[in-house]
This record gives C-alpha cells, sequence and structure tokens, in this order.
C-alpha cells in the first residue's frame, strides 16, 4: 500500500512525555570513550527477512509498533490490524476485531508479552486489557477504570502494570514552553486497585488560540522496561538516563557520558515541518539548535543499547551500551541502508530482539516493507 509521507513527521508532537526528579539517586558520569578497545567500529547487519505487503491476508498502510514475541513471532500494528507473522515471516493472524464486545477493540494502545505463551493487548474505548493465548484466542479481559487519563503500558512487575498518565496544561499568552506533568501510573492486578508512583515533567513549546490549543515536544519520552521492578527512561534534550524502580517509587540511578551534541537533521526534498493550525493561525515548532541527543532505548539481554542522535553517512548511526549499573561499556556505528536508519530514527518503527533487529523501512516506490537482520557477534555475548 502506499505510504503516508506525513507519518514521519507526526510522532514529533501530541505524545506523551516523562520527566522524573529523583531523591538521593545514584549519579554516574562516564567519560566519552567505552571499556571496549574497539569501540566506534561498524557493525553491518545481515538482512535475512522482508515482509511486504501481500494485499491479501494484511496491509501496510500506516504500520506502527513493531514487537517481537518470546517465541520470535513478530508484532506491528496497523489501521485495525494487530498483524502477527511467525519468526519465518509467515502471516498467522490479524489479533483485532473491531466492536465492543469479549475480546473486541477499537484500537490498540500498547501491547506487551507478559507470559511466555500468548499476549496483553491495552485498548481504548473501551479501556480494558485483552489477553490472547499463543493461537490468537481470547483467553480473558479486565475492564480498566483509572482514576485520571493514562497512556499506554510500559511495564509489568509480578501484579504491578505500570501506565503513562499523563495531563496536558493549557498555555496562556504567547508560544513558549511549558513543562508537561506526567506520571508512572500503577494499577494492581490482583486488587484492581490504581495508584500514582512519581510525577514527571517534559519540556514542550505550547500555545493557544481561543478555545484552541496546540503543543510540539521538544525533547523526548523512551522508557524500556529492564525487568524485575526497573524501567529505564530517558526524556531530557541532553544525555541522560534514569532508572526507575517502581517497588519502591523512585529513580534509584542516573547515567550519562560526555556527548558530543548535534544539530537537528536537515528535511528532506518534499519534507515540511509540522504544523498546527489554531483558528486560522498556523504555528510551527521553534528552531532548536541541538537535535535530542537519545533517540531511544531498547535493551538486549541485561546490556541497555542507546540509540544517539550521531548519524554519519558512511558509517551509520551512533550506538552506546550501558551495563544496568549505568557503565559505559561499549559504542558502535550501526551500518544499514538509509531507509533503515530512519526506522532506527523512530522508536515506533524498529526493534532489538536477541540476535536480530526488525525495521519497518520506506521504500523508494513509498510502500513499506518489514525487515529482519541478523546482528554479527559482539563483545561481551
Amino acid at each position: 500500500m502506499k505510504a503516508n509521507p506525513g507519518r514521519k513527521l507526526s510522532f514529533l508532537w501530541f505524545l506523551p512525555f516523562i520527566t522524573c526528579s529523583a531523591v538521593s539517586a545514584q549519579v554516574i558520569d562516564n567519560p566519552a570513550k567505552p571499556k571496549a578497545e574497539n569501540a566506534g567500529r561498524m557493525i553491518a547487519p545481515r538482512e535475512v527477512l522482508a515482509i511486504e505487503d501481500d494485499g491479501t491476508n494484511f496491509f501496510f498502510k500506516y504500520p506502527y509498533n513493531l514487537k517481537t514475541g518470546p517465541d520470535g513471532s513478530i508484532f506491528i500494528c496497523d489501521r485495525e490490524q494487530l498483524l502477527q507473522f511467525d519468526k519465518n515471516g509467515r502471516f498467522l493472524r490479524n489479533l483485532f476485531k473491531k466492536g465492543q464486545g469479549p475480546g473486541e477493540m477499537s484500537g490498540v494502545a500498547a501491547y506487551a508479552f507478559p507470559e511466555p505463551d500468548g499476549i496483553a493487548v491495552q485498548t481504548r474505548d473501551p479501556s480494558k486489557i485483552i489477553w490472547f493465548d499463543g493461537y490468537g484466542r481470547l483467553r480473558k479481559e479486565v475492564t480498566l477504570t483509572p482514576k485520571s487519563r493514562i497512556g499506554s503500558f510500559l511495564g509489568k512487575a509480578g501484579d504491578l502494570w505500570m501506565f503513562e498518565g499523563y495531563d496536558i496544561p493549557r498555555k496562556t499568552g504567547e508560544p513558549g514552553y511549558i513543562e508537561v506533568p506526567h506520571r508512572i501510573v500503577i494499577w494492581n492486578e490482583k486488587t484492581s486497585e490504581w495508584s500514582d508512583s512519581a510525577s514527571f515533567d517534559v519540556t514542550s513549546f505550547a500555545m493557544s488560540s481561543g478555545n484552541s490549543a496546540g503543543m510540539f515536544s521538544v525533547a523526548r519520552f523512551s522508557p524500556a522496561f529492564l525487568g524485575d521492578s526497573l524501567l529505564a527512561v530517558c526524556h531530557t534534550q541532553e544525555y541522560l538516563i534514569k532508572i526507575f524502580d517502581v517497588s519502591v517509587g523512585r529513580v534509584i540511578r542516573e547515567f550519562r557520558r560526555d556527548y558530543r551534541r548535534v544539530p537537528p537533521p536537515p528535511l528532506k526534498p518534499g519534507q515540511t515541518k509540522p504544523r498546527i493550525n489554531l483558528n486560522g493561525k498556523i504555528y510551527e515548532p521553534p528552531e532548536l539548535k541541538y537535535a535530542v541527543d537519545v533517540s531511544h532505548l531498547q535493551i538486549r539481554g541485561d546490556r541497555l543499547w542507546v540509540f544517539t542522535s550521531t548519524v554519519e553517512k558512511n558509517k551509520g548511526m551512533l550506538i552506546d551500551v550501558f551495563a544496568r549499573e549505568g557503565i559505559f561499556l561499549d559504542s558502535f556505528y550501526l551500518h544499514l541502508p538509509e531507509a533503515g536508519i530512519e526506522a532506527f530514527r523512530n522508536p515506533w518503527t524498529c526493534a532489538l530482539s536477541g540476535d536480530f533487529l526488525y525495521a519497518v523501512e520506506r521504500t523508494e516506490a513509498e510502500t513499506y516493507v518489514l525487515k529482519k537482520y541478523a546482528l554479527p557477534a559482539l563483545e561481551g555475548d
């Protein structure tokens, strides 16, 4: 199916983001060079699979939210689709069934794999979690009745489910920067109780006109569930990662490394800035001197991969690797075709699982293809 040229920019605004203020958190300052002697090398993953729109069982029109299951199955969302493929790319099923009844949904807010067999899908309107088994059969569902607005599911520790809770404040007067408060909201599956675990802020650029308001995100929120009760969070424009422990309700560790900031990537031919039209007045995002340092976070085993803003034409995207304790272990350039690099700029169109990378890439014909890449052996494996 035809790709949507505006899709790439849409994640820049009206997305929920989190900032956390820690109390007595351990802070680790790492040097610019990691421990690995061969840091800065190029890693060229090998393409092993490509899944294209077959026009029959499924279509790729606005593909997003790419993930892999415990058995290597590949999942991706699209318009009224939650598609599942096996590890070899064979289409298995579409888990989306439109409606309000058991196992039905109007849209997918998030999904995860809290158990070895099956998938849990968070939906809105109605707000609920639906469990499917490994064969796509409805196992159970629970209606969610939070006390305040919640966003996507972030992770699960025992009976505790972590969601992003958020509010959008209104900016009065001239357009300007504001701190947008968000929360980590906990739902206890056993007791059905809701509680706020932490308060967070993220810098955004907001404006209002009459009864309408709009906002551009300046920083970027990237969560990555480390397992146990730990959530890695990057939320600032600068290079800084925080480890939030849901069991104690606070940030227990912060770490960063000496990082040379880079300017935002230039617009491509035919590409325009995102705009917001409020009562006939057009607003554009502010001009920024630097790109957000950290694009997003991914987990590989007991390592945290940091996808940075550094992209060099003949090398690729710079990836930093940290131990969960916050020690800077390694860095390398992920060498992929331009379409692959563009996919890894956006956390919604890429995934890392074991020895494989996954990316939703846009072709020259402006269609989408889902690719699977095999990683070479890395130091420390």
